[in-house]
């Protein structure tokens, strides 16, 4: 599989722009995207995401994880037809309807980036580990290399967590906005 230096030049190449023009397409410097194609660095998530959007392709191909350049949001409107036809065959009302389908959208769209942002984390979480191996081994009761990880993982991906549990707890609230306005539309 291809690493996300070769990647990144390979799409740069195929659209046939300079480091420059790609760097300026997505805010970034020049020389940014000349030590990301050389293999020097790495992007920050925020920076992978926009690169992704840019070229309209998954992060997992982008990173070279995967060959299929499919993104997500292609699979959510497939799904979001899917949904729509679903709860028409349910007969449910056609406010209902728009409320599931909005929500849906929402979930998988939170769930993308969560699991974008797992990825990352991953691939960040060695840097990690070995950036407090020092302090690590000073405290009293020092943490295995695990529970470092662990740690790591929880406090990355904590706000998404926390994002995709308060939209959950407001699920039913959405409901019964919808029926509220229904209610006041007759």
């Amino acid at each position: 599989m291809s690493t996300f230096a070769e990647r990144l030049k390979e799409l740069r190449n195929n659209k046939a722009l300079t480091q420059d023009e790609l760097a300026k397409a997505i805010k970034i410097s020049k020389s940014s995207i000349n030590m990301y194609e050389r293999g020097e660095r790495e992007p920050k998530f925020e920076t992978l995401e926009a690169i992704a959007d840019f070229f309209n392709v998954d992060m997992d191909y982008l990173l070279g994880r995967s060959n299929k350049t499919i993104r997500y949001n292609n699979l959510i409107d497939i799904y979001l037809n899917g949904i729509m036809h679903w709860s028409e065959d349910k007969l449910a009302k056609p406010e209902d309807t728009e409320v599931y389908r909005m929500h849906f959208a929402d979930l998988l769209l939170r769930y993308k980036t969560l699991i974008e942002r797992a990825v990352y984390t991953s691939l960040s979480a060695d840097k990690y580990l070995q950036s407090v191996e020092d302090f690590n081994a000073t405290r009293s009761e020092p943490m295995s290399k695990q529970q470092l990880k662990e740690q790591y993982f929880r406090s990355e991906l904590q706000r998404e967590l926390d994002d995709l549990t308060s939209w959950i707890n407001a699920f039913p609230f959405h409901l019964s906005r919808a029926d509220e306005s229904s209610d006041t539309n007759e």
